[in-house]
């Protein structure tokens, strides 16, 4: 199995990379998974929308640190995906997660435990803040890959084809 870290700002892409990245593994099993799932399903029940935006954004961002300060709530379920996916033959499992910390320490629990991690950022090239540390600070790492998205989306499927290709090759 091998575990890939995707990161971007809102609305840069990522999730039509992985979109995209599926078509391109034909027939392999490949899993989509964010950080912020659990937060986001708790939220609804406090009347958010999805609609994405700043004040959303900012909320989502607030209660995943509050869970992360509480009992490390984002990294604790990550690691338990990524161990079920492992033993249920996913091979490919796309990690959406915003934060530098985490990123790190997915990484790493990854690389102790004998799986591949890949890290992407997809990058809009827009320079535009949103008014959380998550969303505004996901240039602040040295990733394995960074896709840029400025183009069509023709050029994006064939970047993730790319990714695809040199992710498969990996051991």
């Amino acid at each position: 199995m091998k575990v890939l870290i995707i990161n971007g700002r809102g609305m840069s892409g990522k999730d039509t990379f992985v979109k995209y990245f599926k078509e391109n593994a034909k027939g392999r099993f490949v899993l989509n998974y964010s950080t912020i799932d659990t937060i986001k399903n708790i939220a609804k029940l406090l009347g958010y929308t999805d609609k994405k935006t700043v004040d959303e954004r900012k909320l989502l961002h607030d209660m995943k640190m509050g869970w992360k300060n509480l009992i490390d709530g984002p990294f604790n379920e990550t690691v338990e995906r990524i161990k079920e996916c492992d033993v249920n033959g996913v091979d490919y499992l796309f990690i959406h997660c915003r934060e530098i910390s985490e990123i790190e320490r997915i990484s790493k629990w990854c690389e102790n435990n004998n799986i591949h991690c890949i890290d992407i950022l997809v990058d809009d090239g827009k320079d535009i803040h949103l008014n959380n540390q998550a969303d505004d600070d996901v240039k602040n790492y040295n990733y394995d890959f960074t896709i840029m998205n400025d183009g069509s989306l023709d050029d994006l499927n064939e970047k993730s084809g790319l990714i695809y290709n040199i992710v498969e090759a990996l051991a």
